[in-house]
């Protein structure tokens, strides 16, 4: 975007206009290096500091662009500089908060558009959820698993949201032999502020055959304000037969057979990690973790992505990656090898078309130097269409093909998943302002 014109006011609002252009294509450096250059020449340009404060809080920087906001408060862009403020709080789940700075932007500029539409989504995400979905998972071992699932989310707005429902699973093996289970479970996440979080659960397992079981967990987590460190920890205990938590999309076969119900084998695993984010023109996260499982095995693992996102409409990222994993013994429950180690390639590609279609596609091919196989990969799509003002039909598949193991089961392994489900949202009135809400805004 250049400009022939050597009036320097045309000039000027072309440069303007060439780092909000970056800012919205994804180029968040380069629109943060052009805003820098333009308050150069005119510092008191509180509109240019708007920007700046977008293009970090877009670019998940959002300490440094709650900072921003914070000293905009005042004059002509107090309005956007509240909006901003709210957004933050809306990405983070604190719903209560961010109605009230969307409203503080509203008693200033009722017709403030960007404060209606983010007022009206903060409605729907803060009211509760009820969700219904279906699935099925096959896999190269003859291992299936069919799912039904409702569930009714309560209080998500608060600082202790609940959750609860129903799950009716069958899981059929190459022998044909059948068993049903049926899960009630009841969980909670608490948000102590914007540094702690914590979630607990509990499920009560009744299966067709062998004993039944009660699964919970309990974890929680620690966010510094530093923005680039989280600290985690947990404790899970559950039956071999699926993990948790009953809710979660499962992509993988986490049992190798169904006689773990009838031998009632339950496993305790108390877990801890390290989650690290440095961010520049690429994006290093790097994720450390160890676990201490009550049947003998201490299980180690770690991750490292170095990602770029491309300059486009859409969120396009490309990646590489490194898995490791060691296991200190090992026993017939595991799938996983002792040792394992992973190279990967990949892309992600997310947006929007329109103000009801929301996608998202990532594929990754694996390289694997310790297995008989070499080759590997992923693929996974999402996709969610709004159907009415509150009612979304939602559509996951994931695809997976892992090498086979040295010494292992002598093949490659090989899984797919295909899920279906309807999620309505009960948006909650607004407590402050009754003023009329536009359509969504941006995530």
């Amino acid at each position: 975007m250049e400009s022939d014109s050597s009036d320097p006011g045309i000039q000027y609002e072309a440069h303007q206009l060439e780092a909000r252009f970056q800012s919205w294509k994804g180029n968040y450096q380069e629109a943060e290096r052009l805003y820098g250059a333009l308050l150069s020449e005119r510092p008191a340009d509180a509109e240019l500091r708007i920007g700046i404060a977008d293009t970090l809080a877009w670019n998940g920087w959002t300490r440094r662009a709650g900072e921003k906001y914070r000293n905009l408060l005042n004059g002509k862009t107090a309005p956007a500089a509240w909006v901003g403020l709210a957004e933050i709080a809306r990405w983070r789940k604190r719903h209560g908060e961010a109605e009230e700075l969307y409203s503080r932007a509203l008693e200033l500029q009722p017709d403030h558009r960007q404060a209606l539409e983010g007022i009206r989504k903060n409605q729907r995400e803060a009211g509760p959820e009820l969700g219904l979905r279906g699935s099925s998972f096959r896999d190269s071992s003859d291992f299936d698993r069919d799912s039904l699932v409702a569930r009714y989310d309560l209080f998500r707005g608060h600082p202790l949201a609940l959750r609860t429902g129903a799950v009716r699973t069958r899981y059929r093996q190459a022998d044909d032999r059948q068993v049903y289970r049926t899960v009630l479970p009841l969980q909670a996440t608490w948000k102590a502020g914007p540094v702690f979080s914590g979630a607990a659960g509990v499920a009560r397992n009744d299966y067709s055959e062998g004993p039944d079981s009660t699964s919970y967990f309990l974890h929680g987590f620690l966010a510094p304000p530093a923005e680039r460190v989280r600290l985690r920890a947990g404790f899970d205990h559950y039956d071999m037969i699926d993990g948790a938590d009953p809710f979660g999309e499962n992509f993988y076969n986490q049992a190798l057979t169904i006689d773990v119900v009838a031998l009632g084998i339950d496993l305790d695993e108390a877990w801890a990690g390290l989650t690290l984010r440095f961010t520049g023109r690429l994006t290093w996260d790097i994720d450390l973790a160890r676990a201490d499982i009550s049947d003998g095995n201490e299980r180690g693992t770690g991750f490292s992505r170095i990602s770029y996102r491309v300059p486009a409409r859409d969120q396009v990222v490309l990646f590489g990656q490194t898995y490791y994993q060691e296991v200190n013994e090992r026993t017939l429950l595991y799938f996983d090898p002792v040792d394992f180690l992973s190279y990967g390639l990949g892309a992600r590609w997310e947006g929007e078309r329109g103000e009801r279609f929301r996608f998202l596609l990532e594929g990754t091919l694996g390289l694997f130097p310790r297995e008989e196989d070499l080759l590997g990969g992923q693929l996974r799509a999402y996709a969610e269409w709004d159907l009415g003002e509150s009612l979304s039909f939602r559509v996951t598949g994931n695809y997976l093909n892992s090498p086979e193991e040295r010494g292992a089961f002598g093949e490659s392994y090989k899984a797919t998943y295909l899920g279906l489900g309807l999620v309505k949202q009960i948006p909650l009135k607004n407590r402050r302002t009754a003023a009329p809400a536009g359509k969504a805004g941006r995530e």
